[in-house]
């Protein structure tokens, strides 16, 4: 080690972080003393969380065993002398010094040591000292083998991945964030899962680690992974049924349609076997969803384990900056997984997002013949039998906007409050706005935007928006002869009241109750 790098590192370990610390013990979050409030104030915004309070954390904190007792006993019963080993893949940008030899040393302290093949670090293009030569040299300290790969130049989390992959020797590839915490028993179950079936993705339960104090808060275990209109990931409550099989069997992985994306084991021969990652995505975004329609179109299968539970900091937004504007390379990463695996469903993203449609998303031709030559099923067949609570209608009618004959005002969401009624106005035809104007006459007879539907009682006294919930006062009939929208329990016509729109007594003369569905199907 040269003195240069032996200097720095003497100083970045001149913190209790790395002596003894009773701060944030057991996942409690850290109260910040008042001489330093300023410096925490002034530090937030190097990571977008409290780097202050990271750092009067030790390194080597402890933390609850945050499994159920179903967990702890089922635990105790995985063989694990017949499990195959993992390589962990880590990458990072800019990472915190403090977050990230936290995450390795939960890794070490709280992983059988035996399943770990070794731990691979991928520095994406980062300009922090910390992570050079300091770095390098720290982690020659664990006994498990850590590589530490430094990219040329920056590359996003897809691609540095996909290095990470290249590098790693394990049967099992195991994806983490780099400021994350594991707890007990975290490792033991996801290899497992995919011991079992190689055709397997599990993920563990993500418990909250506190951007402002660092304390722990567990994730709930009842929740299932979706996906909304734009393919943003989307957390859903799991319905009666799921529920009570949960509370009956606390220690059984929750199927899911989508994952979301940050941590999650694989077989590494299956992982390239069903295309990686989509090297046409550009830095990070979208990905997860991807992987997700992927591996179940093509024949394999998505879990989330209750056992496993993996502590994450979460961020209301990245300090990183991008080459281009995030929203931008997110969308574009979007726009590809909706051509490629959508099928006619595509359209309810390129509604939501007009924008993408010009989009320049790249060649799609190695993907869509990936597709074809792993005999994928169709969106439709994900819809209806993995994805079937998602809001995304598996049958259609109609999609885009609702038009009033009147004065051509769209029935419109937008800063609307639940439980009031739907506003009406100025159609918007090329704006992202346009998304609260994109509603979908169902199979179901729904009219819904989203999670969002349209409602209205018995009596027809008032229209509403309410959260979808497949009740009769949610289903409404479209004369196409007249264009009429009509309630089906009161029998009363969907009309225009000027600033939003109401039902009322249907009468054919009316203009204010002839409607236009965009994209009514014949």
């Amino acid at each position: 080690m040269d003195k240069n790098t032996a200097d720095q590192l003497k100083i970045l370990m001149d913190t209790p972080a790395f002596k003894y610390s009773p701060h944030g013990s057991n996942g409690d979050g850290v109260k910040i003393p008042d001489h330093l409030k300023n410096l925490e104030e002034s530090r937030f915004s190097e990571n977008n969380f409290n780097v202050v309070a990271s750092e009067m954390i030790s390194v080597n904190r402890t933390l609850p065993d945050y499994r159920s007792d179903a967990c702890r006993i089922s635990g105790g019963k995985i063989n694990t002398t017949e499990l195959p080993r993992a390589s962990i893949i880590i990458t990072f940008h800019n990472e915190a010094w403090t977050t990230i030899i936290r995450t390795l040393h939960s890794i070490s302290n709280r992983s059988p040591r035996h399943l770990i093949e070794e731990i691979v670090l991928v520095d994406d293009y980062s300009d922090k000292y910390w992570l050079k030569g300091p770095l390098d040299i720290y982690v020659r300290q664990f006994e498990i083998p850590v590589h530490v790969t430094h990219l040329p130049e920056r590359s996003g989390l897809i691609r540095a991945r996909l290095t990470g992959a290249k590098i790693a020797k394990g049967p099992i590839l195991l994806f983490l964030d780099s400021h994350i915490e594991v707890s007990e028993g975290w490792l033991e179950p996801l290899i497992s899962r995919v011991a079992d079936d190689r055709t397997r993705i599990i993920a563990p339960i993500i418990d909250n680690i506190s951007d402002e104090d660092f304390g722990f808060s567990t994730g709930r275990t009842d929740l299932w992974g979706g996906f909304s209109w734009i393919l943003s990931f989307k957390w859903f409550d799991m319905n009666g049924n799921d529920t009570q099989r949960l509370i009956a069997k606390k220690a059984e992985p929750i199927r899911t349609p989508t994952i979301a994306g940050g941590l999650f084991a694989i077989n590494r021969e299956y992982f390239y076997e069903m295309g990686a990652y989509d090297e046409g995505m550009e830095v990070w975004g979208g990905e997860n969803v991807e992987i997700s329609f992927r591996i179940w179109m093509c024949g394999g299968s998505m879990e989330i384990h209750p056992c496993s539970h993996v502590g994450h900091v979460f961020r209301t937004k990245t300090p990183y900056s991008f080459t281009k504007e995030v929203n931008f390379v997110i969308r574009r990463n979007q726009a590809r997984t909706a051509e490629v695996w959508m099928d006619e469903y595509k359209e309810f993203f390129f509604k939501m997002v007009p924008s993408a449609q010009k989009m320049e998303i790249g060649d799609l031709q190695e993907r869509k013949s990936l597709r074809e030559r792993l005999k994928c099923k169709p969106f439709k067949w994900y819809l209806k039998n993995v994805c079937s609570e998602c809001h995304m209608p598996s049958e259609y009618h109609s999609l885009g906007a609702i038009v009033n004959k009147l004065n051509g005002k769209c029935v419109d969401r937008g800063g609307r409050v639940l439980g009031g009624p739907p506003g009406l106005g100025t159609c918007i035809h090329s704006h992202e706005q346009q998304g609260n104007q994109v509603w979908s006459w169902t199979g179901n007879k729904e009219i819904r935007s989203q999670n969002f539907c349209l409602s209205s009682n018995k009596k027809g006294s008032e229209l509403k928006i309410e959260m979808c919930n497949g009740s009769e006062d949610q289903k409404f009939e479209f004369n196409r002869k007249i264009g009429n929208i009509i309630h089906q329990t009161s029998g009363k016509c969907m009309t225009n009241a000027e600033s939003v729109a109401t039902v009322d007594d249907c009468k054919n003369s009316r203009q204010e109750q002839v409607w236009d569905l965009e994209g009514l199907k014949k």
